[in-house]
């Protein structure tokens, strides 16, 4: 992948170097105005954006050149010659503030996809730049009516801090304006009552404002002289041209309002855009001489401004269609999903209000605000035994920058290294918390950071927060404990880009350090302390470790003390492990290759499903993926009825850890014989995600089949428990609580299982979408 990407880069510099100067002769497209919405906050400055390990080079210069103009932007070589992702960024930073191509150009560089890059600079860019066309087209037609009724009102049309104002300010400044007490005052003072919304403006800007000027006007020539009639007559015809032509987008000239009513509704009929409208225009031109002029009249009047509500609203019904069709999908990966509980929901509300307004916002942003509640994390534990068990016990942290240990032992002769451990008593609440001591033997260099939890794919965002509280022992409640030792002690961090918490210069509350050192003297011995950290100045720094801290270069000692309610609150999280097969996804680090080391299970009586395989399969193909194009295919031929299996392993894991809420959670597709001849009966139901967990703190090495864990719908999660539980033919989602089974222990491996005692024959289906969730 490495070399190709060089080749790509070459590739590119040459044909940036030879078509350059054609390519940005090309004349630039105007810029998108911006939507009217609240700018989406997602950005470089937030947490989460995508590293991917190898950025695709796929597009050519001239795809670029045209993505950057389709915003107004003239590239040179240097954007030219930057990778995909690079170049989505950089259109991002370029793209107008509260713009679909600003939203779209984060998701596209936001994400694990490593085609979403690509895909943006080819299509999503112009899909997105029309959405702020239309958007911008909409806010020039609620203009074009504001101005339309304006005129209609006997208000100046060219007032643009009039025009620009939201319905509801304009109407109040029509009240405002016309004379108190005519009808059209009366109009506007109830289109903006108390309790009144868009429809009600909308009917006053439609029809309302013009049947009250109407009725306003009919009442002043009834009360005029046939002179001054007739004058009020030709103004309200003039007018009614001026507020017709404002309504249509047309040029307002005086010629043409003050030409006669036929050369007039031709002008219409030869320059609007609408199909109702030039309809309408039609339909009043060939009308008999006898009734033209009033034709003529009704069309200047009523006619043209109704048929452009016709057109409006054929537009805003297929636009409606277009918008829900792509929020529906999202709505069914959501809920497919199974974890994304904000944006199903905010998907659902955007359908069932099913407004182009709702469903422009969602696109625009509701999504990522949703996604954003979704991916939010509290790590909270009060070591109770339904709360995230520590990972470790009296370990000390070696890896850079953890620390590790330097003079310090155990505070007992009984024990030999610094202890960090739960225990069952002198808990702040309930009734365990974390003890932590040791032996200070150097007055010059001592110091020990021992490890309590491993955190995967976690990052701090602006609003992060540590507190914890901490019981300092004083001699008198822990005899081997010297001075104010005890209070030396804090909890640190290990961020994954090789720096600490304790040397960030951070401070808590009280404005002390929070390295441990210099939290000496700083908290009172024999009671609980509340420190709180404000984390938000290491926005985007992911958290690889948890640890806990002793140092203080000055004194010996003995240290011992209790850590209680640990809470990192508001961090921006995604799945501890997640692939779909894709590419730019996790691979698969074994091919058909039995776990052998136990637990991992092995493979006895069972051999290919066809004669032309010789051993069970576990491979990535791209016969049936649910989503995507790939899944991972498995297959095998069961040669006995009293004990048949296969584990075959696929994905080695480091440090993903069990936390109380993790779950494991896959699609499986069980084939039968229908689909795939060489299947005998439900075999192919006998299969599940399997696990090899270590616990870190016992030594002992377990597997999730044995382990008595069972799925969301209450079977057991080893493959011979899911015989018969899964339906044939389809893709069955597939949950499991681990914490019960696992709190705190390490998942080393991934394996897929095959288990029946019973049968014996074929069996053969897919896994896709296999998540660890936080």
């Amino acid at each position: 992948m490495s070399v190709r990407i060089r080749r790509g880069r070459v590739s590119a510099g040459l044909m940036a170097a030879g078509l350059l100067a054609g390519l940005l002769s090309a004349p630039a497209v105007a810029q998108a105005a911006p939507v009217v919405a609240a700018p989406i906050t997602a950005g470089p400055d937030s947490t989460m954006a995508a590293a991917l390990a190898e950025p695709t080079n796929l597009a050519t210069p001239e795809q670029k050149v045209k993505a950057a103009a389709e915003i107004g932007v003239v590239p040179d070589a240097a954007l030219l010659l930057m990778n995909d992702q690079a170049f989505v960024l950089e259109i991002w930073r370029r793209a107008k503030e509260g713009s679909y191509v600003k939203a779209e150009a984060w998701r596209a560089y936001d994400t694990a996809d490593a085609g979403a890059a690509y895909a943006f600079i080819t299509t999503g860019i112009f899909n997105a730049s029309h959405d702020d066309a239309l958007v911008d087209y909409a806010a020039a037609q609620a203009k074009a009516r504001r101005s339309s009724v304006a005129v209609t009102v006997g208000l100046d049309p060219s007032d643009i801090a009039l025009i620009e104002k939201n319905d509801r300010d304009f109407i109040f400044s029509v009240w405002q304006r016309v004379t108190a007490g005519s009808h059209v005052w009366t109009a506007a003072q109830q289109a903006i009552a108390d309790g009144t919304g868009q429809a009600e403006w909308d009917v006053f800007l439609d029809t309302g404002a013009a049947a009250a000027a109407e009725q306003d006007l009919r009442e002043a020539i009834e009360k005029a002289n046939e002179a001054e009639a007739e004058r009020l007559r030709a103004e309200q015809l003039v007018a009614a041209k001026q507020s017709l032509l404002q309504l249509l987008l047309l040029p307002v000239t005086t010629e043409l309002v003050n030409a006669p009513d036929r050369q007039f509704v031709l002008h219409v009929y030869t320059n609007a855009k609408g199909a109702e409208v030039k309809l309408s225009a039609q339909t009043a031109l060939n009308a008999p001489d006898a009734q033209l002029a009033q034709s003529l009249k009704d069309y200047i009047f009523t006619g043209g401004a109704a048929a452009n509500r016709r057109d409006e609203d054929a537009a805003a019904a297929k636009e409606l269609a277009a918008y829900r069709e792509r929020v529906i999908p999202i709505r069914d990966a959501a809920k497919h999903d199974g974890f994304a509980p904000a944006l199903l929901a905010a998907a659902d509300k955007a359908l069932t209000d099913n407004t182009l307004i709702a469903l422009q916002t969602f696109l625009l942003k509701g999504q990522d605000e949703a996604r954003a509640k979704d991916r939010r994390l509290d790590f909270a534990t009060g070591f109770e035994a339904a709360d995230s068990r520590p990972n470790w016990q009296n370990t000390a942290d070696g890896i850079s920058p953890g620390g590790g240990s330097v003079n310090v032992g155990g505070i007992v002769s009984t024990v030999t290294t610094a202890e960090l451990g739960v225990r069952d008593k002198g808990a702040r609440t309930g009734t365990y918390t974390l003890m932590y001591s040791g032996m200070d033997n150097s007055a010059t260099r001592s110091f020990n950071y021992n490890q309590a939890f491993a955190l995967t794919n976690v990052a701090v965002r602006t609003t992060s927060t540590l507190s914890y509280w901490i019981y300092p022992q004083s001699s008198a409640t822990f005899g081997q404990v010297s001075g104010s030792n005890s209070t030396c002690v804090a909890i640190d961090m290990v961020f994954g880009d090789g720096t600490s918490l304790r040397d960030r210069f951070l401070k808590d509350q009280n404005g002390n350090e929070v390295h441990p050192a210099r939290q000496c003297g700083r908290l009172t011995l024999d009671t609980w302390n509340e420190v709180v950290v404000d984390l938000g100045s290491q926005a985007g720094k992911v958290i690889k470790r948890v640890d806990v801290g002793y140092d203080q270069p000055a004194n010996t000692g003995g240290y011992r003390g209790f850590i209680d309610d640990l809470k990192i609150s508001d961090l921006e999280s995604g799945p501890k492990f997640g692939t779909s097969l894709e590419t730019g996804d996790p691979t698969p680090q074994w091919t058909n290759t039995a776990s052998s080391v136990k637990p991992g299970g092995g493979v006895s009586n069972v051999g290919g499903v066809v004669s032309s395989v010789t051993i069970p399969e576990l491979f990535v193909g791209t016969t049936s993926p649910r989503t995507g194009a790939k899944d991972l295919l498995y297959s095998g031929k069961d040669n006995s009825t009293t004990s048949s299996y296969a584990y075959l392993k696929a994905y080695g894991l480091t440090d993903t850890y069990v936390s109380a809420n993790t779950k494991l959670s896959y699609w499986i597709y069980p084939q039968s014989s229908t689909a795939f001849s060489w299947v005998s009966g439900s075999n192919s139901t006998c299969v599940a995600v399997d696990l090899i967990l270590e616990d870190k703190i016992s030594g002992a090495t377990a597997s999730l089949r044995d382990s008595g864990a069972k799925d969301a719908r209450g079977n057991s999660i080893h493959p011979g428990g899911q015989c018969g539980k899964l339906p044939l033919d389809t893709w069955t989602q597939v949950v499991v609580p681990l914490a019960g089974v696992a709190n705190g222990q390490r998942i080393a491996q991934i394996d897929v299982g095959y288990d029946q005692k019973a049968n014996s024959g074929g069996y053969r289906g897919f896994i896709d979408d296999i998540r660890i969730i936080q």
